[in-house]
């Protein structure tokens, strides 16, 4: 693993500690809102999810537009893991990789 594979390993698992401990400063109820006005009224079956995390924008997604299938993708195992626990969902799957290192997702 590359030393920035690694920063984003360390920092994702750090964000989620800080997270749940309200520590992070980042006002992360004006962000969800501008994500779900942005998608507001459109339809889609299939989101690719970069850098999924630990799963809170998933878990908006999910809720909130239905989709047939959630490829969400990260580069730590652990917050993958985490994600799996916070969102519960058969239409999402998890892959942990570099984003460098992935080709496709099937077809259509």
């Amino acid at each position: 693993m590359n030393s920035l594979e690694e920063y984003w390993v360390q920092r994702g698992e750090g964000y989620y500690e800080e997270f749940n401990a309200r520590k992070v400063t980042v006002p992360f109820d004006l962000q969800e809102q501008r994500l779900l006005k942005a998608l507001d009224g459109g339809h889609y079956p299939r989101i690719l999810e970069l850098g999924c995390g630990f799963g809170r924008i998933t878990k908006l997604l999910v809720e909130h537009h239905a989709p047939t299938l959630i490829n969400a993708i990260d580069i730590s195992a652990t917050l993958i893991a985490r994600a799996k626990e916070i969102v519960k969902s058969t239409r999402v799957q998890y892959y942990c990789a570099p984003l460098r290192e992935l080709s496709d997702f099937g077809e259509g």
